[in-house]
């Protein structure tokens, strides 16, 4: 056998490549330079786009006229608005003050609070565009920044304008009371009242004037003031046992002689009934101010000669209330008299008007000044029949002069206390019709004008407005020497305007007659 073939060894089969043609070293290093160049050239233009931009931000941000977006004043926005906006929008700032129930807008220069607008203005512009910096002007252009205004403080008027408020903000407080519901008595609770302390609201606002402004608020520092009576339940039982009476008004007009009544039932005076705490306990009062607004719209109609008339509310609530607290059902108050128009008739002369309603014709020229003639269908005005009546009526009294039966009759509730014979004034100087009073009352009196003294004198009424002199009663006259006058005149027109009575019954009626009782002259 033959020895085996041994393979002969494997060699790796090398492949032939082309050998890689390189650049030569010229060209290389221009192709690298080619590259840096045009890196070169994409720096410079992004640093160009960049500036750009940097340069129309800054210019935003620094070189417009008007307030950054973000920008307020007080919390008031004023973001994009002209130096002249913003100080027309500056001028009517407003606080809303408030006692914690109501609440009152006032302009802040009615506060003492003055805003220099156009300083503000010119500040919140400013900011983040010419003052300071990129910071302000990033803050100003995207986050809110609120700049305080410019103001100067007018204590003065501060004062003057919480003093004004406090009529709104004062309330009384209101005792504890009863009312009359569905008819029954039930409590009324106390209400605590509250007064406005000006000067510790005025040195609370001067203090930070600016803070009140940004807080657009401010709360005003009010005293409360308790209730004198705060159990209703006294009240509620006396109320009870008064429920049956009922209060009557008597409206006494003292040109006619006559009372206008009027009956006020528990239902209605109940609700007005409240309480005061006295050295004898509790007392029983009416509410004045209820009483007096009620009273107020009552109609009592015309009077003499159809002239309009009325009470005088606050008076007849003061009887009223007078009444009750003494236990009587009744009150007594007056009726005045209105002004009232007069149309000249054929035949009308200013002396013959004041005659037919009973006024010295002197009060007729003052209440029409500048009417020297009338005219037929001309309207006249009649002043207040009743105005020379200035004191309290004194009731029960009243003295009738009768000029056709020159008489004077004296009447006491009613009834007639004496008739005497008398002398009223001569046709030149006459004794005036109307209604008037017993004004004064002087044991001896001197009249200059003729050189009278006159015993027991009781004026009655002035015949010229504005003139301190005044026609009355009186007895026997006497002159320079003391010689008596007019002593066998009575029953004649004698005097120079006064009513003469004897000596004897002028002295009683010195002593009868206080300041204030009615005399009546007739025609």
């Amino acid at each position: 056998m033959s020895a085996p073939r041994r393979a002969a060894p494997r060699h790796p089969v090398r492949k032939l490549v082309p050998p890689r043609r390189t650049a030569p070293l010229r060209q290389r290093s221009r192709a690298g330079l080619y590259a840096l160049i045009g890196l070169g050239v994409a720096a410079v233009l992004g640093m160009f786009l960049l500036l750009g931009a940097l340069g129309i931000g800054a210019l935003f941000l620094f070189g417009g006229n008007t307030a950054l977006a973000g920008v307020q004043v007080g919390g008031l926005p004023i973001g994009g608005m002209t130096v002249e906006e913003a100080a027309g929008a500056l001028l009517n700032w407003e606080i809303a003050l408030t006692d914690g129930e109501q609440t009152w807008r006032i302009r802040a220069d009615q506060l003492g609070i003055l805003i220099d607008a156009e300083a503000t203005a010119q500040r919140a512009v400013n900011y983040g565009r010419r003052e300071g910096g990129l910071s302000a002007a990033l803050r100003g252009a995207l986050r809110t920044v609120d700049l305080p205004p410019v103001i100067a403080v007018d204590g003065g008027a501060l004062f003057n304008t919480l003093t004004l408020l406090a009529s709104e903000v004062n309330r009384p407080p209101q005792n504890a009371g009863a009312a009359f519901v569905d008819g029954q008595i039930v409590p009324r609770l106390a209400v605590w009242g509250q007064a406005l302390d000006v000067a510790g609201s005025a040195a609370a606002l001067l203090a930070d004037p600016a803070g009140a402004l940004q807080a657009g608020r401010f709360t005003l520092i009010v005293d409360a003031i308790p209730p004198a009576v705060v159990d209703p339940a006294p009240i509620v039982a006396a109320a009870q046992a008064l429920l049956t009476n009922s209060l009557t008004l008597h409206a006494y007009d003292p040109l006619l002689d006559q009372t206008d009544e009027r009956v006020i039932p528990p239902e209605t005076w109940i609700g007005w009934l409240t309480a005061e705490t006295s050295a004898n306990g509790l007392q029983m009062r009416l509410d004045r101010d209820a009483l007096a607004a009620s009273l107020a719209g009552q109609n009592f109609g015309a009077g003499k000669f159809g002239a309009p008339r009325r009470i005088r509310a606050d008076e007849a609530a003061a009887a009223l209330d007078s009444a009750l607290a003494s236990g009587a059902p009744r009150a007594f108050t007056r009726l005045y008299y209105e002004p009232m128009q007069h149309i000249v008739q054929p035949g009308d002369t200013i002396t013959r008007i004041a005659w037919h309603y009973g006024l010295p014709y002197p009060w007729i020229e003052q209440a029409n000044p500048g009417v020297s003639t009338l005219s037929v269908g001309q309207a006249i005005t009649i002043p207040p029949l009743d105005v020379q009546l200035t004191l309290p009526v004194i009731p029960g009294k009243r003295i009738v002069v009768s000029l056709s039966q020159q008489r004077v009759r004296v009447y006491e509730n009613g009834a007639l206390l004496w008739d005497w014979l008398a002398s009223t004034g001569i046709d030149s100087s006459p004794t005036w019709t109307g209604v008037y009073q017993i004004l004064s009352r002087v044991p001896n009196a001197y009249a200059g004008n003729w050189n009278l003294w006159m015993p027991n004198f009781m004026g009655v009424y002035y015949p010229v407005p504005g003139v301190d002199f005044t026609n009355g009663f009186h007895g026997f006259p006497t002159r320079s020497g003391g010689r008596l006058l007019w002593t066998n005149d009575l029953g004649r027109r004698v005097t120079y305007g006064c009513i003469l009575l004897s000596d004897t019954h002028s002295a009683l009626l010195y002593n009868w007659a206080e300041e204030g009782v009615i005399v009546e002259i007739q025609a």
